[in-house]
């Protein structure tokens, strides 16, 4: 994870922080959380008409496509401004931040980026659900929205089609196993 938080991080300088207006902030917000709705919906759907019931829970690690998806869907209708990619970008590293440290110093780290209510939003929701947060520890999640568009972009430019991905709760990794068995 440390590789990733290193390339997030000079990845941030070029991401900016494009100001947006409040209500085209809501729109693209309301339009991305349609389509994850959407794209949960019938990854669980089509994965309910297979003959396994495994394609409806989820194979194993299908998590990261799902959230990667999620984004790729975002970027390729356009819903990815960079001042959203870079929260994404914020997300990876609040994670690498709070699996090795306190909520402080995530939170100091992070004002480095971000302005104080986005850091503390950010940090907040890497040290979610711990009793304790000034330990190590944090709610990793996060981290698989970016991970999981890198892995689906390359899916696809190595010739991969993204509808394949949405005959269930499978990851790119099931693709090969999938055409076996269905």
């Amino acid at each position: 994870m440390a590789a990733a938080t290193t390339a997030v991080t000079l990845g941030l300088a070029a991401a900016g922080a494009a100001g947006q207006a409040v209500s085209a902030h809501k729109q693209a917000m309301t339009a991305r959380r349609a389509e994850t709705r959407a794209k949960n919906i019938a990854r669980a759907e089509n994965g309910k008409k297979q003959r396994y019931l495994l394609f409806s829970y989820g194979f194993p690690n299908y998590l990261e496509t799902e959230e990667g998806l999620a984004v790729y869907n975002e970027k390729i209708n356009d819903l990815l401004p960079n001042h959203i990619l870079k929260h994404y970008a914020g997300r990876v590293i609040a994670v690498d931040l709070a699996l090795k440290n306190s909520f402080s110093i995530v939170y100091n780290e992070l004002l480095q980026y971000f302005n104080k209510d986005i850091a503390w939003n950010l940090a907040l929701r890497a040290k979610r659900g711990l009793a304790d947060t000034s330990k190590k520890g944090g709610f990793s999640k996060d981290y698989l929205y970016l991970k999981g568009k890198y892995v689906v972009e390359d899916f696809v430019k190595k010739g991969g089609d993204v509808k394949e991905l949405y005959v269930g709760k499978i990851g790119v990794e099931h693709v090969p196993l999938m055409k076996e068995i269905l």
